[in-house]
């Protein structure tokens, strides 16, 4: 089995694919009772590094991680850096669900409310009739009741299991989970289980492929994302981006890195 490329970004690990031996990669690693952690970078994501570090710490440990959101990927290739196929956390999830559905794999939800998570389960039934899906777990369980979810993750084994719980929790989660759980794909996806629930929409192709889809996002839930999305773009564009343009592009300084700027700007 062909493992996949690994590139450094400034001191972010980063994967090289085409979506081929990706799917590939992950059918592989479904039959060969391979475990491995789906990730993704963002803008957004560097951007919280200040405030969780956790969300690098566990997140290197993850063995694909893709270019979640245009502007990251945008950057990417004007930094002269190629990965490939870019290819979203939402459109990933897309991606091995139609998988799961091919193959007849198995899946699970842990993330969202109780009502969330069992919608989300339904329409996957309804649009995928070859995926077996499991009873899954809502989001709102503590270190206490922790173990509780990994008893069910190990009592039906699901060959993927989507961690729909929001950061840093489940990077930690995911890092936890793949050396306790018998499921062999672990994907956190965030928000992603309201989309499959319809209680979101996803961002359409037109909109995420000019780099606005954290606009729409923001657009269908301002109250809880606005603040939050401020934070990420002054941090972005008034911070990281200026020194990341200082240091690269006219000081000529190759070896800037991403995480300990992150960290000395925390400090």
């Amino acid at each position: 089995m062909n493992n996949i490329a690994s590139i450094d970004f400034y001191g972010l690990k980063l994967s090289a694919f085409n979506i081929t031996s990706l799917t590939d990669y992950v059918k592989q690693c479904i039959q060969r009772n391979n475990k491995i952690i789906c990730y993704g970078y963002s803008l957004g994501t560097i951007a919280l590094m200040k405030k969780y570090p956790q969300i690098f710490l566990y997140g290197r440990q993850a063995d694909i991680i893709v270019t979640d959101g245009r502007p990251f990927y945008f950057l990417l290739k004007a930094l002269g850096t190629r990965i490939g196929d870019n290819l979203s956390i939402p459109n990933l999830v897309n991606l091995v669900l139609d998988l799961c559905e091919k193959n007849r794999f198995s899946i699970m939800l842990i993330g969202a409310s109780s009502e969330t998570n069992i919608r989300a389960a339904k329409n996957i039934g309804l649009r995928y009739k070859n995926i077996k899906i499991y009873p899954g777990h809502d989001g709102y369980f503590d270190d206490n009741t922790e173990n509780q979810v990994v008893d069910l993750i190990n009592n039906y084994s699901p060959e993927v299991v989507f961690i729909g719980i929001s950061s840093p929790r489940k990077e930690i989660l995911a890092c936890k989970w793949k050396a306790e759980c018998s499921t062999k794909i672990i994907i956190p996806c965030g928000g992603m289980i309201d989309v499959l629930a319809g209680i979101t929409k996803q961002t359409p192709h037109f909109i995420k492929k000019i780099g606005l889809a954290s606009v729409y996002r923001v657009m269908q839930e301002p109250k809880r994302l606005l603040k939050r999305n401020l934070e990420i773009y002054i941090f972005c564009f008034f911070k990281f981006l200026p020194a990341l343009i200082k240091s690269i592009l006219l000081s000529k300084n190759k070896n800037f890195n991403i995480p300990a700027f992150c960290k000395i700007y925390n400090a």
